[in-house]
């Protein structure tokens, strides 16, 4: 795996996630940026298309960020999106992102991303 593909955006509201979370991911090598909020998430995601990006549910602005991230074409080759939800997700959502539902343990967190990592690889080889 590349650097250049193995590269995590979180986009969360809560410092605690955004604090933890990568910490995670980190441990295992992996490259990750951060923003507190939907708007600073797409302008990363346009200037830097990450491979997986994570967004918290309690981003407000979470479904809209979604449809701008598949709708952009700077970001139409992100296809690895990662919800964590703390309640069970809206209908139709899970054709746009894979969903963890909080409380998100460590090594599922991770092992979902890599998955998603992974399959990217497998697509674009």
């Amino acid at each position: 795996m590349s650097e250049e593909n193995f590269c995590v955006l979180l986009v969360s509201s809560a410092a605690k996630i955004r604090a933890t979370y990568p910490e995670y991911l980190r441990c295992h090598g992996v490259v990750v940026e951060t923003a507190d909020d939907v708007i600073e998430g797409l302008a990363k995601a346009v200037a830097h298309p990450p491979a997986v990006v994570v967004v918290d549910d309690a981003t407000p602005g979470v479904g809209d960020y979604l449809t701008e991230l598949r709708d952009l074409a700077a970001t139409r080759d992100t296809d690895g999106v990662l919800l964590v939800s703390s309640v069970p997700f809206e209908k139709g959502l899970e054709r746009q992102a894979a969903i963890l539902l909080k409380p998100v343990w460590p090594d599922d967190f991770f092992g979902k991303v890599l998955q998603l990592v992974l399959r990217r690889e497998a697509s674009h080889a």
